[in-house]
């Protein structure tokens, strides 16, 4: 198996911060948190200096930001980008972290917040579309805050960019009945 082949090379040489770094991603795609939450430790263990220097760091932070969530504390994942933020790191502007961290907020019933974030990921994108997993996303959170034309919008918009569907028909359904908070 490909977590075999890379706990091997990691026998092999502790230090193998990629081997670590895909490691960590074959457990979180497994949804073993707490053990890829271990690995990515051991990644983050050098100083931040030369953390920077991790060609990857920025796909380090994407686990560490899934695996808060597949824990079950999306409060830390929200940190992770408030500290990313804080920081001033170009790993504050990647989508992917925006995005988990988005996600976190909506888990948190901070749905506003959660759809300014999306909306910050479109904005960021400067014209390009973005990821139909995105425009559902914001369709999702228009449609929980009782925005309806606006949620139509981006699930229209999520259907030009590839979303299947079946989650397209469950979401639009809810907006046709209203089945969603009305705006105030």
């Amino acid at each position: 198996s490909t977590e075999t082949l890379f706990r091997t090379d990691l026998a092999r040489d502790p230090d193998y911060r990629e081997g670590r770094f895909h490691l960590a991603g074959v457990l979180v795609a497994s949804g073993r948190f707490a053990e890829a939450q271990a690995e990515l430790q051991r990644l983050r263990a050098p100083t931040a200096e030369e953390r920077s220097g991790y060609f990857n760091a920025i796909g380090a932070e994407q686990l560490e930001c899934a695996t808060e969530l597949g824990l079950g504390r999306p409060a830390g994942a929200v940190a992770i980008l408030e500290r990313l933020e804080r920081e001033a790191s170009p790993a504050a502007q990647d989508p992917g972290i925006r995005s988990c961290a988005a996600q976190a907020l909506e888990t948190m019933g901070r749905t506003e917040e959660a759809a300014a974030r999306y909306e910050q990921i479109v904005a960021s994108l400067g014209g390009a579309a973005p990821q139909a997993t995105i425009a559902l996303a914001i369709a999702r959170t228009k449609a929980k805050l009782g925005h309806r034309d606006d949620a139509r919008r981006w699930l229209e918009r999520a259907r030009s960019e590839g979303v299947t569907p079946g989650a397209l028909t469950a979401l639009l359904g809810h907006v046709r009945r209203g089945d969603v908070r009305r705006r105030a």
